[in-house]
Order: C-alpha cells, then structure tokens, then sequence
C-alpha cells in the first residue's frame, strides 16, 4: 500500500512540474491596452480572458501555444516557450456587405 501511494505522490509531482504560469499584455497596434481578450492553450478548454489592462495570467503544459483572439482583430497564436508573452493585435480589414435583409 506504501508503493502505490508514493508513486502517485511522485507521479502527481512529475505532473505539477510539467506546467509553467505564462502572463503578459495584449494591446492593439496602436499601444492602447485591449480587455477581454480571449487566450486559449491551443488543443484545450484552457483558457482565459484579459483584464480591464490587458493583462492574462495562464498555466499551461510544457511546449503549448496560445491563441489569442479578440472580436475585430485578427487572431494570434504564439509558442509558450517563455514566462512572459505579450503580443500586439492587428484589427481585421474592414468587410463591406453586399445585402441588408430586415
């Protein structure tokens, strides 16, 4: 019974250490901070918002990327291979439309 509980203490441990935390800032092209954005662990449901700053805060595995994505602009994803990541968002090209059905 002492086997198994030390090696799943040792196996949650080894899972512990394969996370790392990832924070930054997301503004847009112009400097401005952008809240609300969207940044997901690219092949997950992990994910989280920005703050009224533009500022995330995030753990995820060893050797993920990360999409960011905001309403308007275009998406971004980048490798997690450092602590901290902040990235600049471009807003899409504007799109006409051909009808208006009321």
């Amino acid at each position: 019974m002492k086997k198994i509980a030390v090696f799943l203490f040792l196996f949650n441990t080894l899972f512990i250490f394969a996370q790392k935390q990832i924070s930054g800032v997301v503004k847009d092209n112009t400097g401005n901070p952008l809240p609300g954005v969207n940044i997901v662990e690219k092949g997950t449901s992990n994910g989280v918002t920005t703050d009224i700053e533009g500022f995330y805060k995030i753990t995820v595995q060893e050797g993920a990327s990360l999409i960011f994505s905001y309403v308007g602009y275009s998406s971004v994803t980048r490798p997690a291979d450092s602590l901290t990541i902040d990235v600049s968002l471009s807003e899409e090209g504007a799109q006409s439309l051909d009808e208006v059905v009321v």
